[in-house]
């Protein structure tokens, strides 16, 4: 078990390395094991909270397996769907990482998850023991913001640009989601999602 969750890390640290051509990043010399021994191996049933609002960040998560869906508060009582997380993505509430306190984001497994937990104190302790993993560590933040900004565009754009990108970016998600829960992601109304899917059909 433990020698197929060392690939599975070996998988999604090479697959974002891909996303950065130009690094150079010595991938087959980096200290896996030192790596997966810093992280947790964990699986979550659908429905569990990942972290609650309550909570202020203390890990990231890399997701190896299933769907991951980010809730932001709205006033007092109503949750609005604010992001979605792939396989192949970093989920860290980034607002209350920076200011060391809580936020309005919770995150909950909407599928079957399985994610390899980094907690922030074994993450500096893994970068001090191993400095050659600063470099990985770097590739992967870049990433992580990359993919926020790419979503913060894609929610820029016009409706039917929305849409469609969407449906080629998230494609796993859109097959998951239901309507109203896509729609409100997507910041629609029911009647102009219906449209659009009807206009792309």
């Amino acid at each position: 078990m433990e020698k197929e969750f060392l690939e599975e890390i070996k998988k999604f640290c090479t697959n974002i390395s891909n996303h950065f051509p130009n690094s150079r990043l010595p991938m087959k010399k980096l200290p896996w094991i030192a790596l997966k021994n810093h992280l947790h191996d964990k699986s979550y049933p659908p429905g569990e909270e990942l972290k609650s609002s309550l909570e202020r960040e203390r890990k990231s998560r890399m997701i190896l397996e299933g769907l991951v869906v980010a809730y932001e508060l709205i006033g007092e009582l109503d949750w609005k769907i604010y992001r979605v997380y792939e396989e192949g993505d970093i989920v860290v509430d980034l607002d209350s990482l920076r200011s060391g306190n809580p936020s309005a984001i919770r995150f909950q497994a909407y599928t079957k998850v399985r994610l390899a937990e980094l907690s922030n104190k074994n993450e500096l302790l893994l970068l001090k023991k191993h400095p050659s993993m600063n470099q990985l560590s770097a590739l992967i933040n870049q990433f992580m913001y990359s993919r926020e900004a790419a979503f913060a565009k894609l929610l820029s754009m016009s409706n039917f640009e929305k849409y469609n990108t969407f449906l080629i970016n998230y494609r796993k998600t859109a097959k998951t989601l239901k309507v109203q829960e896509m729609a409100e992601l997507l910041n629609f109304s029911i009647s102009t999602f219906k449209r659009l899917r009807k206009r792309k059909d």
